[in-house]
Parts: C-alpha cells; structure tokens; sequence
C-alpha cells in the first residue's frame, strides 16, 4: 500500500501570514479506509492564516498525486470573478514562452500562484474549477491536493521483449516484480518472475540426472520465480528465495542488456559471454542510514557450457566468429556471498533489491554512472564443499567510483576496480577488453585470475572525454604491463544516450578507433 487516499489543503489570505487552523487537514494514516475528504474547517482567527500544507509519504518513499476531483463540493464562482479570472489567463506577449502555460487544460500547479501569495490572488473569491484530470485543486482560498492509495505496483523489463544473444539467437521474454503493499508498512511482499524463449537451443536427454541436470538439459526455455519480503522497520531491503534455469551472464557490468542484445543481433557484438546456470538462491539485505547496503547470500548451482549454434541471425557479421560462449569448469557449486555497498546520494529502501543476483553489479536500482557523490560495491564469494557442489575458491570484487560537479553541466569521474581470487573456475575468472572493461582493446583480449581497471572521465553537458588503463594477472607469470586506452563521448538526454569512440594506446594503436552508441548504461 502506498498511501491511504487523502486530501491536503493549503490557505491563502491577504496581509501577514501567521500559523491559523482556519483550512487544514491531516492526511489519514496509511492504515485507514477513509477517502480523506473530510477537514477541519474553523472559522478564520483574527490574524490571517499561514499556508499549511501536508503530504502523508507512501511507504516506499514516494508520493503519488492523482486525483477525481468533486465538482460538487465547490460553489460556482460568481460572474465577475470569471471576468477576472479570464483576464488573468490572457497571455502576455512578452512573457518568456517557457513561462506560459495551458491553463484551461495544463495539470502542473502554478507554484508562484503560492509563493506570492495574495498579491497574486483575489481574496475572498472563488477561483475556477480545475480540470478533472488534475491532481489539485481549489475552494475558496484552500489549495486541496488529492493523494490517491495502489495497494501494489508493478514493474516490467521491457528489454528482454527484445533480448538476442549469440547463444540463443532471439529469445523474447519478459521479467517483472509485483509489489504488494501492507496497509500497515510491516512487511510488504514483492514477487519476482521472468521467462525468454531460446528459438535457436534445443531441449537435451536428461534421463537419469540430477533434478540440477534436467533444468539445465531443459534449454529450450529460461525462467526464473522468486520472492522477496520488505520489511521497512528492521531496514531490511529484501529477505527471499528464488529458484531458476537461465542462459545466464558474469558480464552485466560492462554492457547494459538493451545495448547488448542490439548489438548482439545487428552486428554480432554483445559485449557478453554466456552459460547455463540452474538452481535456487537465498538471501538477506539490509539497508541502513539510505546510504550503506549489508548483504549475504547462498546460492547452490549447477553451471554448463552453452555453444554458440550455427545460424544465428545478426544483421552484419554473420560470418565472424562467436564469441558468446563462456569457458566453463562444469559441476554443482555452493557459495556464500557477502555484500558491502554505500552510496552517498542517499537511496530509499524500495529502491535495493533485484531478482538478478550478480557479485559484479550493484542491487541499487538507481545506481547511474552520473550520480554525484560516492559509490561503492564490494563483494566476498567463497565456495567450498561444505556448502554442496565440487568447487573450493574465493573470490573478491571491488568498484568504487566518485563523481565531481565542476560546473554547471559539468562533472568529472574517477574509477577504480579491482577483482581476483585464490583457484577460481573458469566461468569465475576475470578479463578485461570491451566497453566500459578497457574500450578500445578487443572483447576480453586478457583474461586471468584478476583485474585492475581505472577511469577518469570528465563529461561536459554533450561532450566528454576519457582515459582507461588496466592490466591482468596472469597465475604463474604475475600482471601484464598497464594498457591505456582515451577516447571521445558525445552524449544527449541527460547522458543516458552516448556516442563513445576508444583508441588503443599499445603497441597496437591504429587510426580507426572502436566505435559504440550507447542506450542505456550498465548497473
């Protein structure tokens, strides 16, 4: 549930403002049934009332407006008034045109209208009615603003509608978590489920195996079926289970799915390396201060390899060579996964939490490369015996990045990340090579038992530029000499749309540098 329905009112009045109960309300409790359309109405003290304005928060942290607004609750306004009113609405000619509004059908609420107050308003008269659609209204000199309640919310990724990977070809699908809120802000209940359809892997002889064997043999379809509790009081995040078969990744942290998938079925480039991976997870996440994000995990699962089939469909370069198919050490492994995030921007408690558990990649939702402030992820993976399956190895991730304001559109971003471990399998293994993981050098052209990799990156309000270095280590012959990389970003809406072009710096540096348009950016 996010809020009750209630309505708020403000006041207004000429000469001093001074706190008076003469038109206010409390918006109900989120527990209530109540429509909320019942106030306190006083008679007007002596002195001229102040704005009183109240906004009862959904649990999640938002606020919904909407509104059916009673028309009749509110007395017409008289004629003259109308003429006023009709005066009022007349456009100056040589008003700056971001300043002028539909109001006869425009639902934003003109914050001026409040900030001057009675200067700006006829005292003691009515004003017109608002447009049904709007989520605020008036009577007399009483700002009313409608709060409307859901008791669930539904979010979709559209993206997998459109997911191809060189493994699957097309494999439309959809993913999507439904929240269902408690009235009460105890504990509210998100279900999580997605399905693809793989149109180019076929569905292999189990007979005989493990019930871990037959959901992997089980290829034709990937899906996955969990759920989450949010429990707002203890700051817990996500306290939940899942179970799941899926043509699975370790490379979202470089490339975002949208642009993967594009790149994938236009010009056999995804940017990504895939396995089969079936089983179940279990986990807790903690939330505390909005800023610092504590989380633990066992996950038991049984990993394949994934060929990559002939005939998949790509637009261009269809007669290159696959490169989706991830190494592989094939088996059951069990591990525990511990997580440290912070984030300065501070980050509500519905916005942690993600149905796709990745030690590589963050579980806020809001997470973007362009926050300001600090961002941090540091994950622990250990896998041993003990804990079911055939693998012993740890592993450690860490990526850690701050963001400068140096000016108006301006800012500056360094990056830091670094990953490595003690006998990890191959599908564990780091390699750095492709966007975001070194641009400019060949999709994973190093590959070892760890990384290295920084950034800095100054972006303006459409241009940008950027500098990558990083090495890998190699077991038995230690790190590789530093690989640098610079390159050029040119970027609309807000960033989240970039054109990126990369030059190798290395003894293999060429004119023609690698090119990318960027949809959307990694989590």
């Amino acid at each position: 549930m996010r809020t009750s329905p209630a309505r708020s009112r403000r006041s207004w009045a000429s000469g001093a403002a001074t706190s008076s109960p003469a038109a206010s309300c409390t918006a109900p409790s989120s527990g209530s049934s109540a429509d909320g359309r019942s106030c306190d109405r006083t008679a007007a003290a002596a002195d001229p009332p102040a704005p009183v304005l109240r906004l009862e928060a959904r649990p999640d942290g938002g606020l919904d407006f909407r509104s059916e607004l009673p028309f009749d609750s509110r007395t017409p306004p008289a004629r003259d008034d109308e003429e006023r009113d009709d005066d009022d609405d007349q456009d100056d000619p040589n008003e700056p045109r971001a300043k002028r509004r539909d109001r006869d059908g425009d639902d934003l609420l003109d914050i001026d209208d409040f900030a001057n107050g009675p200067s700006r308003r006829h005292h003691g008269s009515a004003r017109k009615l608002a447009a049904r659609a709007s989520w605020y209204g008036f009577e007399g000199d009483t700002l009313v603003v409608y709060l409307h309640s859901e008791s669930s919310h539904n979010a979709v990724q559209w993206a997998e509608l459109l997911r191809h990977t060189p493994v699957t070809g097309f494999a439309p699908g959809l993913a999507g978590t439904l929240t269902i809120y408690d009235r009460g802000d105890r504990a509210h209940l998100l279900l999580d489920g997605a399905v693809n359809f793989n149109t180019r892997r076929p569905n292999l002889d189990a007979t005989g195996g493990t019930f871990f064997d037959r959901l992997n043999a089980a290829q034709r379809v990937d899906w996955l079926l969990g759920s989450r509790l949010r429990i707002p009081a203890l700051a817990i995040a996500e306290l939940g289970a899942q179970i799941h078969t899926l043509t699975d990744t370790a490379d979202r942290w470089r490339i975002s799915p949208i642009d993967s998938y594009l790149y994938s079925a236009l010009l056999n480039r995804a940017d990504r390396e895939y396995y089969r991976r079936s089983g179940f997870a279990a986990f807790i996440t903690a939330h505390l201060f909005e800023e610092l994000t504590l989380g633990a995990e066992y996950r038991l699962d049984q990993y394949a390899r994934l060929a990559a089939p002939n005939g998949v469909w790509s637009l261009f370069n269809r007669d290159d060579p696959r490169y989706g198919s991830a190494p592989v050490d094939e088996g059951e492994m069990g591990s525990a996964v511990f997580r440290l995030e912070y984030h300065s921007e501070k980050v509500p408690l519905h916005q942690v939490g993600s149905m796709w558990r990745n030690s590589e990649t963050s579980l806020i939702a809001s997470a973007a490369p362009w926050t300001i402030g600090l961002r941090s992820l540091n994950t622990f993976e250990v896998a041993d015996r003990s804990l079911g399956g055939f693998f012993d190895f740890t592993k450690v991730v860490s990526d850690t990045s701050v963001t400068l304001e140096t000016g108006r559109y301006d800012t500056v971003t360094l990056r830091l990340r670094g990953a490595g471990g003690r006998d990890l399998p191959l599908q564990k293994q780091e390699a750095l090579g492709g966007w975001t993981a070194l641009r400019g050098y060949d999709f994973k052209e190093f590959r070892g038992d760890g990384s290295l990799l920084g950034t800095l990156q100054v972006d303006g309000h459409h241009l940008g530029a950027f500098l990558d270095v990083g090495s890998v280590h190699l077991g038995g012959t230690g790190w590789l000499d530093p690989k640098p990389s610079a390159g050029a970003v040119l970027s609309f809406a807000d960033g989240s749309v970039r054109a990126e072009a990369a030059w190798r710096l290395d003894g293999r540096a060429r004119l023609a540098p690698d090119f990318r348009i960027l949809f959307s950016v990694p989590q």
